[in-house]
């Protein structure tokens, strides 16, 4: 699916109106992203929008049957700043993807989903967990949440601050 998924994100990076003259002043990763959304054909979005539905119809079904979904939220522990600015847009996009997989179908799908720092690696930075819900679910997810920072208190905590 992630090659409909980042013809549709291409796409969607084009909604948002820019005025003439200003689309220089975007990110690198945004400008790359509206090319890619506006050199996409009609055929070429339907099919990819269709696919996705398609592959989201298949999965709320299963996915209804449970309360919550819990995934990590990031395929890797938390790298410094700049990882992802300081390239060039195709290999931020890469590397974004690769960054956080279990995000894309809650992005695309509509479902809530929450973020939830649960354990500290040893360079004290957190790792979160992510619990995606049924579509209208957000207040499971906020009742569980709430009930996951008082058994495993959060606030307060910050990472420490290391060199980029």
């Amino acid at each position: 699916m992630l090659p409909h998924f980042e013809l549709l994100w291409g796409v969607m990076a084009t909604m948002t109106p820019v005025p003439d003259g200003r689309e220089h002043l975007l990110q690198p990763l945004t400008r790359w992203l509206r090319e890619r959304g506006n050199a996409t054909t009609a055929p070429q979005l339907f099919r990819a929008h269709a696919a996705l539905q398609g592959a989201l119809r298949a999965a709320f079904p299963v996915m209804n049957e449970f309360d919550a979904i819990l995934h990590p939220t990031l395929a890797q522990p938390p790298v410094p700043v700049g990882y992802f600015h300081d390239q060039e847009p195709e290999e931020n996009f890469r590397r974004q993807t690769l960054f956080t997989p279990f995000c894309a179908a809650y992005n695309i799908s509509g479902q809530p989903a929450v973020n939830v720092p649960l354990h500290w690696n040893a360079e004290g930075l957190p790792i979160g967990i992510m619990l995606a819900g049924r579509l209208g679910g957000e207040g499971t997810l906020i009742s569980l949440s709430a009930q996951l920072e008082e058994a495993r208190p959060w606030r307060g905590r910050t990472p420490p601050i290391w060199d980029a």
